[in-house]
């Protein structure tokens, strides 16, 4: 994260800190942030009712405002809300129950003593089924301008329990490119629920031709989350690794709501390259690619395996988590 993004967040926090908007809202208070700066959507919540954790958490995209439903009517649980959810998260942690290596770790800002309490705010991205890592500068951008928001909304009468409950529409405010500009309200309802994609389905002469190769070796494959969500569309990178030439064969970014069925689609077509042959077994981390190709593959007689982690895709992942954090630059 740069110096000014860095500075700016910090500011912003200190100024959440001191206002306390949880004195006024509780978790159930949902509410949406679409900032045209940087073209990213949040379902937002305040954390704090409970007087344990106190901070904002931001669900990006479409299917935050789905899965901030869901976990307000307790129809989600936390592994698949783990595994499915984008997550911009800020909290003021007590320093004194931290590792030190947490303290000084890039997810951490400025220390906060005011009112004979000392806070440390933690700012992170917590991608869908990944490990938390720090903020990207265009999500830390993002988070900031969402603390001044919520605010100035609270200040100006505009976030009310009685308000934002009314319906089990969320209301979405925009925000302006420009200081000094209106927040204005826009009447986006939820995102309505996701229908489940029906897995993978191989033509019977896509069949025939992978039938016929020869068998040997195994690949690793990742569908990666880099936590962005950009107009409402959610960005992943496929990456295909052999096993055993350590030789990355895909790496692709996708986007959109059809990303698994389109990454599904690149491997195939990977598969039935003249010079490919057909692997012993694959072994993936993406849950989601997992249940979309295990049937299909398995027909082909093809070991399909879930691991929560594959070590042999690490340096793959750091890498492209890396790229992300410069901007995508």
């Amino acid at each position: 994260m740069n110096p000014v993004a860095r500075d700016e967040l910090n500011d912003a926090a200190l100024w959440f800190w001191r206002r306390a908007p949880w004195r006024s809202l509780t978790n159930d208070d949902l509410f949406g942030l679409r900032d045209e700066a940087s073209g990213m959507t949040g379902c937002a919540v305040i954390l704090g009712e409970a007087g344990q954790e106190f901070g904002l958490g931001l669900y990006l995209g479409a299917r935050g405002f789905e899965v901030g439903q869901r976990l307000r009517n307790t129809e989600m649980d936390n592994d698949e809300f783990a595994h499915n959810t984008d997550l911009i998260l800020l909290t003021f942690d007590d320093p004194r129950s931290l590792p030190k290596e947490a303290r000084t770790s890039p997810v951490a800002f400025n220390l906060i003593k005011e009112g004979g309490r000392t806070a440390l705010p933690m700012a992170l991205m917590k991608p869908a089924g990944r490990t938390a890592r720090a903020l990207s500068d265009v999500e830390a951008g993002f988070l900031a301008r969402a603390l001044r928001a919520v605010l100035h909304l609270q200040e100006a009468g505009r976030l009310r329990s009685e308000k934002l409950q009314v319906s089990n529409d969320i209301v979405v405010f925009l925000l302006p490119t420009k200081a000094g500009e209106p927040i204005r309200e826009e009447g986006v309802p939820t995102a309505p629920p996701q229908t489940p994609e029906p897995p993978l389905s191989l033509t019977a002469s896509t069949r025939k031709r992978l039938s016929r190769k020869a068998r040997r070796g195994a690949l690793a494959v990742s569908l990666m989350t880099p936590g962005i969500s950009v107009r409402d569309e959610q960005l992943r990178m496929l990456a295909v690794l052999d096993l055993e030439s350590g030789k990355l064969l895909v790496s692709e970014a996708l986007a959109g709501p059809s990303a698994l069925a389109d990454s599904a689609d690149r491997f195939v077509e990977l598969l039935t390259a003249r010079e490919s042959r057909l692997p012993v077994e694959l072994v993936t981390d993406s849950l989601q690619f997992y249940g979309f190709v295990k049937d299909a593959l398995s027909e082909l007689g093809v070991r399909v395996l879930y691991q929560e982690k594959v070590p042999a895709l690490d340096d793959v992942r750091k890498s492209f988590e890396d790229f992300m954090q410069r901007g995508g630059a």
